[in-house]
């Protein structure tokens, strides 16, 4: 009997030691800007170089300079190798519409990617784990020095 109490006991903590917090959701990038220019975008996966910008937080993303982009290595995307979960939210004309742009997410998805927008007069370039992680969003001004604004 005692061992039976002990079996549940552990089974109970052991529930407790490791849970998903969401499984997945959406990870949503808003754009502000002053004129109606058609937004695109692009997504490549990528290999970092430099260990200081592994160690940066990467989850809301990070604008990348001329001097981060050599720091890691480009490669294109093969979208049918992505969870096609994940894939079903990325559209293949590669247009921004509504100024609202829609990722699925897996939590346990970790893979870097570089998310590069561009209107006719300005360009961003994040670095983000975009297909990883619960439900967040982003609000990124399309400026002449664009900005990310990461809500949580």
């Amino acid at each position: 009997m005692r061992t039976l109490y002990t079996l549940i006991l552990l089974s109970y903590f052991y529930q407790l030691s490791y849970s998903q917090a969401c499984g997945g959701g959406k990870f949503v990038f808003e754009f502000y800007r002053k004129d109606n220019y058609e937004l695109k975008y692009e997504i490549t996966s990528v290999e970092i170089k430099d260990i200081n910008l592994a160690s940066e937080d990467i989850y809301m993303g990070i604008v990348m300079d001329s001097i981060k982009l050599k720091q890691i290595n480009q490669f294109k995307i093969d979208i049918n190798k992505l969870p096609k979960f994940i894939n079903k939210s990325i559209t293949f004309d590669n247009k921004i519409k509504n100024n609202q742009l829609t990722f699925n997410t897996l939590e346990l998805y970790n893979k870097l990617f570089l998310l590069t927008v561009w209107d006719k007069k300005t360009k961003i370039q994040i670095l983000v784990k975009l297909f990883g992680g619960c439900d967040r969003k982003n609000i990124v001004v399309m400026a002449e020095n664009p900005k990310l604004i990461p809500l949580k």
